[in-house]
C-alpha cells in the first residue's frame, strides 16, 4: 500500500492503472506458482477425519538449476512442506517427492494453457499414487470424466505397483 501510495504521488493517477496490472499480474503468478507446486495432490484424513501432516510427498519437486540459483530453492518445495522452518539455503531434493517434468520457469506457460498442462501432468499424478485413481485431488467438476478417462491406464499404474518390491522412503 505504501509503494502504490508513494508512486501515485510521484507519478500522479496515471500511475494508477500500471500499478494495478502490476498486482493482478503478481498475484496471478503467485497462484500460477501455488498451482504448479501441488496439482493433483491430496493430503489423506485420518481416522479421526483431520488431514495427515504435510510431508513431501504432497508438492512437486523439481531439481533444477536455474529455479535452483533464480529463485532461493522454491523447487525443493517438498523439503519445506516436511520441515517449514528450514531456512531456503538449507533445503533439500527428495527424490521420492514427485518429480515436475521440468523447472518453474518451463511450467509456467503450460500452466496457463490447460490442455498442455493435463497432458504433462496428469499422467505424472496418476503414477505418483501408483494408479489409485481416488487419492487425487482431481477438479470435482471433471472428476467422473477423468476417473474413465484414466482407468486403464491407472490400472496398468497399480499393477506394475503392486509386482514392484516394497521400500521405505528415506527419512525426511
Amino acid at each position: 500500500a505504501g509503494f502504490f501510495g508513494a508512486t501515485t504521488l510521484v507519478c500522479g493517477p496515471r500511475a494508477l492503472p500500471f500499478l494495478a496490472a502490476q498486482a493482478i499480474y503478481g498475484a496471478s503468478l503467485l497462484e500460477s506458482v501455488n498451482y504448479i507446486e501441488h496439482y493433483g495432490l491430496l493430503r489423506q484424513k485420518d481416522s479421526n477425519g483431520k488431514y495427515q501432516r504435510t510431508q513431501p510427498e504432497h508438492s512437486w519437486n523439481s531439481n533444477q538449476i536455474v529455479s535452483n540459483l533464480f529463485l532461493y530453492q522454491l523447487q525443493r518445495h517438498s523439503d519445506h512442506h516436511a520441515h517449514p522452518q528450514r531456512s531456503y539455503q538449507a533445503l533439500r531434493h527428495f527424490e521420492q517427492a514427485p518429480q515436475l517434468p521440468g523447472g518453474y520457469a518451463s511450467m509456467l506457460i503450460p500452466a496457463y494453457v490447460p490442455q498442455w498442462w493435463y497432458e504433462a501432468m496428469d499422467k505424472r499424478v496418476i503414477d505418483h499414487y501408483e494408479g489409485d485413481l481416488n487419492r487425487i485431488n482431481w477438479a470435482p467438476n471433471r472428476k467422473a470424466e477423468l476417473m474413465s478417462k484414466y482407468a486403464h491406464y491407472a490400472a496398468e499404474v497399480a499393477a506394475r505397483a503392486a509386482s514392484k518390491p516394497r521400500t521405505t522412503p528415506p527419512s525426511c
